[in-house]
């Protein structure tokens, strides 16, 4: 596999693994360098010259590994070659489902994401060591391989630099009462995948997001906003303002098609007959920006995500292409958009169809970001 993808490995072993996988046979197996923790008592190379020959670092860590990382401490080689790192830097949790998800292994983890150019990988669903199955299980390695790659064909590629790219992501919430409030399935992973994905290829990105418990992408300047409404407000100050001038738009904020007429400013209270909503529509963000726009700039990207599927989703998408004046719609399926990390789409311009995924939201948006340069040339 890494001759296929002409991509020279290098191995970090500490002392545990050692034991289990001996020094020779690894280096037979990856050809390349290997590298020894101090506790074998065989150091070959410091590991401040690691980052002298080190593109990319992928690394597997247990359960010890993200209080170390986010404390910026190192126990082990590998721990210290990742804080020394000047690359992206991949990791890929494995460990029992109970650590995984213990609340000081979330908040170390959550640090970890703020980190630039470091990506968590997993871990998924299914069977660990133990023998229990559960959220834990690492990765395969395929799924690591193809993250290796996207992450050394992006980290070299700054083809969006000295553009500025405004996306919007997550959900919005209408207010009923001080309570309740209507709202959307929608995640925000997509639209802080493509923020992410844009802020590694070079450009000035400004993310609005509906509310979600998300890090935001590092290099990325963040507005949090709660209604339709605010996202209006926010788009129109972003757009109206933005220096440079916005060179592309990317609504993937699942804005609320409609609010209620009125807010009660008290909690309503419970009755024993049938309830009644008076919604009035929300302004539809994407068609005003679309009929307002003078020219070819900001390129604008819309979103649709429906529940039809095949020609009937396809079909759908172009109408709405249409109908807002957008230049690209990414079209998908409800079920493969909401609540997942993995996802499947169809980028949808007026001569042309390209298959996004299915794979990862980050691959996703890494191919989004990929059209996005291509057409800003």
């Amino acid at each position: 596999m890494q001759r296929r993808a002409a991509v020279i490995l290098g191995w970090v072993l500490i002392l545990a693994g050692c034991a289990r996988q001996p020094p020779p046979t690894t280096y037979q197996l990856s050809g390349q360098i290997l590298l020894i923790d101090a506790g074998t008592q065989q150091v070959i190379i410091r590991h401040g010259d690691i980052v002298g020959f080190m593109p990319g670092m992928t690394m597997p860590y247990k359960v010890r590994d993200p209080q170390l990382l986010s404390g910026r401490t190192a126990g082990d080689l590998i721990t210290a070659a990742a804080l020394c790192a000047r690359c992206p830097v991949l990791l890929a949790p494995a460990m029992h489902p109970s650590m995984w998800e213990h609340p000081l292994t979330q908040a170390n983890v959550e640090r970890l994401r703020t980190v630039p150019d470091w990506e968590i990988l997993g871990p998924v669903i299914g069977e660990v060591a133990s023998g229990e199955i559960g959220m834990g299980r690492m990765l395969e390695p395929e799924q690591i391989a193809a993250a290796v790659v996207r992450a050394l064909a992006t980290s070299r590629t700054k083809d969006l630099a000295g553009r500025h790219v405004v996306v919007t992501a997550g959900p919005t919430l209408e207010d009923l009462d001080p309570v309740r409030a209507l709202t959307n399935r929608s995640s925000g992973k997509m639209g802080f995948a493509i923020a992410a994905s844009a802020a590694r290829r070079g450009a000035q990105v400004t993310l609005i997001s509906g509310p979600v418990s998300l890090a935001t992408p590092a290099g990325v300047e963040r507005i949090d906003v709660r209604s339709a409404l605010d996202m209006q407000a926010a788009l129109q100050r972003t757009l109206a303002e933005a220096a440079p001038p916005a060179a592309a738009l990317v609504m993937c904020a699942a804005i609320a098609d409609y609010r209620p007429r009125q807010v009660s400013p008290s909690k309503l209270k419970r009755s024993s007959g049938a309830v009644t909503l008076e919604l009035v529509p929300n302004p539809d963000l994407l068609a005003e920006i679309g009929a307002a726009r003078v020219g070819s700039q900001p390129f604008l990207l819309g979103f649709a995500v429906e529940t039809e599927q095949g020609e009937r989703l396809v079909a759908a998408a172009r109408a709405k292409l249409a109908k807002k004046r957008v230049d690209a719609i990414v079209a998908n399926a409800a079920r493969d958009a909401l609540g997942t990390d993995e996802t499947r789409a169809i980028l949808i311009t007026a001569d042309a169809e390209q298959a996004l995924g299915p794979g990862s939201k980050a691959a996703v948006a890494d191919q989004i970001s990929e059209f996005l340069a291509a057409r800003l040339r």
